[in-house]
């Protein structure tokens, strides 16, 4: 049987591709969705997974499309299926996690080693939440590794989330995102040029695909650190594209 999570990521899925509308699943045999707007509803839905797995999702569902639309049907039951493949896996990473964070290697996590695990994943949880997780851990008396995840599932940490962020960007972030959206601005018009000469080719795609990617993070305002690395890849393959479409450009630096 499937778990309720996975019904409530159909449920968000549907509604939030159907606008809401009464009801939400006509009559009629097959319903389209327009490509784009099924990347979008993608994005919404997994708006909290990490940037790895959301691209592999959107990369997969770009797979069903037919023309520039997919199967409504066909887009819901993928959706369910990657939201349980990945959480099914959240227990592996968990402890992964902890063989990583335990320094020592002796099955204990001290409260050094869990602080220093929660600095190096940007956990989105906030000082006191953190505590409670750890304080609740050592009820246990030792933090051995069936403890950590036991706990870490029961607080939603380091697990794959669906549904998009509530919370507020930090101050830190925001000022990234500015800097960001700047830069963008400056390439954005040569970038989609470009992209027209390289229609159809996998040079192409590929950019634009990463294009995409970065217009959603810069959009959502979410994961700077994973925004600016998108940037820096479409900014290094437009580089890539033009030099490579520029003969003698190469042997002109080199001399």
């Amino acid at each position: 049987p499937l778990p309720v999570e996975a019904l409530s990521v159909f449920l968000l899925a549907l509604v939030k591709i159907q606008n809401g509308e009464i009801p939400l699943l006509p009559d009629y045999d097959q319903v389209n969705v327009d490509a784009t707007k099924a990347a979008k509803v993608i994005e919404f839905v997994f708006a909290q997974a990490p940037y790895v797995i959301r691209s592999k999702i959107l990369l997969e569902a770009e797979k069903r499309v037919v023309g520039k639309v997919i199967d409504l049907d066909s887009l819901l039951y993928f959706l369910v299926d990657q939201y349980v493949h990945e959480s099914s896996r959240g227990e592996e990473r968990l402890r992964a996690l902890f063989v990583a964070s335990d320094m020592d290697g002796d099955g204990n996590l001290t409260l050094n080693e869990f602080q220093d695990m929660v600095m190096h994943i940007n956990s989105r949880k906030s000082h006191r939440e953190l505590l409670r997780m750890y304080a609740e851990m050592t009820l246990n008396r030792t933090v051995d590794c069936n403890t950590f995840v036991r706990v870490c599932r029961k607080f939603s940490f380091f697990s794959f989330t669906y549904g998009p962020h509530t919370k507020k960007v930090d101050r830190q972030s925001n000022e990234v995102f500015e800097v960001l959206a700047a830069e963008w601005e400056k390439v954005e018009d040569l970038i989609h040029e470009l992209l027209v000469v390289l229609e159809g080719s996998a040079v192409g795609m590929r950019l634009e695909q990463n294009v995409k990617t970065l217009k959603s993070l810069l959009d959502s305002r979410f994961e700077a650190e994973s925004a600016w690395h998108c940037y820096r890849k479409v900014v290094s393959e437009f580089a890539s594209a033009i030099k490579n479409r520029t003969p003698g450009m190469g042997r002109a630096e080199s001399s």
